[in-house]
């Protein structure tokens, strides 16, 4: 079954920044894409358009998540380093590229048993984990790391896929992707959890 997706959100807020031009604030921009199915869906590419009060077009971003789980909203803030913020009118987005199945099954009673979890405001999210795979022996292994704050919103997730895996599966990764203004303390992600597939996601 095929999962489906809307722009349910996409529009900016004024934020702090270590790019900002002398100290000022710069536009970050908000995007909520909800999964409005029971089931998961697999990676998602949209465009955030910024625009100024003449329908001109500033600048594009490109966001990325790899997966969306079901009855789920991805919340994303997508920074926008211009010297002329003021400029700033509006903000659109644009689903791209959509992978709507997820056709590998999921593990079931992995238990994650060591875990490194580093998040910036800027710099992004950094995991690094060993998990147990309770017995299963896939050939391959998809292991998706979801990244939530404190309201327990779903604001990404980061990939890694082993091949010939043993018993356990250790893995590092992160991306810059999943970032928060750093005036906004209490949205900053402080939580993960790790799903893993049996094959490729």
């Amino acid at each position: 079954m095929s999962a489906t997706v809307e722009v349910s959100r996409s529009n900016y807020v004024m934020g702090d920044s270590v790019t900002s031009f002398r100290d000022e604030q710069i536009p970050w921009a908000i995007t909520e894409i909800t999964n409005t199915s029971s089931v998961p869906h697999g990676s998602l590419r949209a465009e955030v358009r910024f625009y100024d009060a003449n329908d001109t077009l500033l600048e594009v971003r490109d966001i990325y998540c790899p997966y969306i789980p079901a009855n789920t909203t991805w919340l994303d803030y997508t920074r926008y380093y211009t010297e002329t913020p003021d400029r700033i009118d509006r903000v659109k987005t644009r689903i791209t590229e959509t992978t709507s199945s997820v056709s590998a099954e999921m593990i079931g009673g992995v238990e994650v048993l060591s875990s490194t979890f580093e998040a910036g405001s800027e710099s992004g999210v950094d995991i690094s984990a060993e998990i147990d795979l309770s017995g299963a022996t896939p050939d391959r292994v998809t292991a998706i790391t979801l990244f939530f704050d404190p309201q327990d919103r779903y604001r990404g997730a980061v990939r890694s896929v082993e091949s010939s895996p043993g018993e356990t599966v250790a893995f590092s990764d992160g991306t810059i992707g999943v970032r928060t203004p750093p005036n906004l303390e209490s949205e900053q992600v402080d939580s993960f959890q790790v799903i893993v597939f049996d094959g490729y996601v």
